[in-house]
């Protein structure tokens, strides 16, 4: 939840489409590129939901890394 001092940034799943169709409108240049895009947007997003809720390890992967 946002509070006074801090705006309210979240987006929900219909302006995140909205966000991707006007991405892959202006970027390709024809049909077929497209479509590319919005597959690769689709992928991006569906690993994103995935990650969003697993616990990050990334202090393990460094300590184990850097170990004299």
């Amino acid at each position: 939840m946002a509070t006074d001092d801090e705006p309210d940034v979240s987006l929900s799943e219909r302006d995140l489409r909205a966000l991707a169709m006007e991405l892959a409108l202006q970027l390709p240049r024809n049909e077929k590129d497209a479509q590319h895009v919005l597959d690769l947007m689709r992928v991006g997003y569906d690993y994103f939901l995935c990650e969003m809720d697993k616990p990050k390890q990334i202090g393990k992967i460094v300590k184990g890394r850097f170990r004299r």
